[in-house]
């Protein structure tokens, strides 16, 4: 319903969505953890990215002073990423009154 409502807003005709279709089925158990695991890995990946960066741009001591700023904005935006998947979604794609 959601993606035919899109379709005839901008334009192509999809026709009428049956909203009853999206309000009652549930999220199978795999889905959150599935969705952790993709975050876990783009923390690890944002990480070594870091590191690997510090190494090249920063001299001598300077590299940990770069992964001081850098890498708390990361774990910040990780954080951020959790919090906001295990937000309860139950409204999305229902008609608001």
């Amino acid at each position: 319903p959601v993606s035919q409502r899109a379709l005839n807003d901008i334009g192509i005709a999809a026709g009428s969505p049956d909203w009853l279709l999206s309000c009652c089925l549930s999220v199978p158990d795999w889905v959150v953890p599935l969705e952790l695991l993709m975050l876990d890995g783009g923390l690890i990946v944002s990480l070594i990215m870091l590191h690997t960066q510090a190494k090249h741009v920063a001299r001598h001591g300077r590299r940990w002073m770069v992964l001081a700023l850098w890498t708390p904005l990361a774990i910040g935006l990780y954080c951020l990423g959790v919090w906001i998947m295990l937000q309860p979604m139950q409204m999305r794609g229902t008609l608001l009154p």
